[in-house]
C-alpha cells in the first residue's frame, strides 16, 4: 500500500485540505486528525474535545439540516442563528445533551451550504470543558 490518496484530504502546516471537495480549514495546534472515507475527525490533544466534518444527509439548506440535527440528537439548544462562513450560507447551533456514557456534553455545530450540499462541522466536549474549547470550534 502506498498511502492515503491526497485527493481525499490531507493536513499540511496546520491546514486540512480536501482538493476533491474544494475546501480547506485550519486545524488547532496539536489536534490529531483522522481522515475517514465519509468524514474527518479532529481530536483535542488531551482528549477533552472532538470535532468532525461530514455531509449532513438529507438536507438542501443549512437551517433545515440544523433543525433535523436538533430533533434527531435531542439537543437542548442554548443559542442558534444564521450566518455566513467564508461567504457561504450557514446555520450554527450551540447546546447541550445528556448522554448515557459521558454525562452532559456541550455541542457546537455549524451547518454550511456549499455546491448544493450541506456540511456539518460538529464540535463537542464534556460540559465542564466546553467553554474552554468552544472558541476553537
Amino acid at each position: 500500500m502506498l498511502g492515503e490518496d491526497p485527493r481525499e484530504g490531507f493536513a499540511q502546516n496546520g491546514i486540512f485540505y480536501h482538493p476533491t471537495l474544494r475546501f480547506q480549514m485550519p486545524v488547532a495546534p496539536g489536534w490529531k486528525i483522522e481522515n475517514q472515507k465519509a468524514s474527518v475527525v479532529f481530536g483535542e490533544p488531551s482528549g477533552r474535545a472532538i470535532m468532525g466534518l461530514k455531509l449532513a444527509a438529507g438536507a438542501q439548506r443549512a437551517r433545515d439540516a440544523a433543525y433535523q440535527f436538533v430533533q434527531e440528537a435531542k439537543v437542548q439548544v442554548t443559542a442558534s442563528g444564521d450566518t455566513t462562513v467564508n461567504g457561504l450560507p450557514a446555520s450554527v447551533i450551540v447546546g447541550k445533551k445528556d448522554t448515557d456514557n459521558s454525562g452532559t456534553i456541550g455541542i457546537w455545530n455549524a451547518f454550511i451550504e456549499m455546491d448544493g450540499r450541506v456540511y456539518s462541522l460538529l464540535g463537542y466536549a464534556p460540559a465542564a470543558n466546553f467553554e474552554q474549547v468552544r472558541s476553537t470550534f
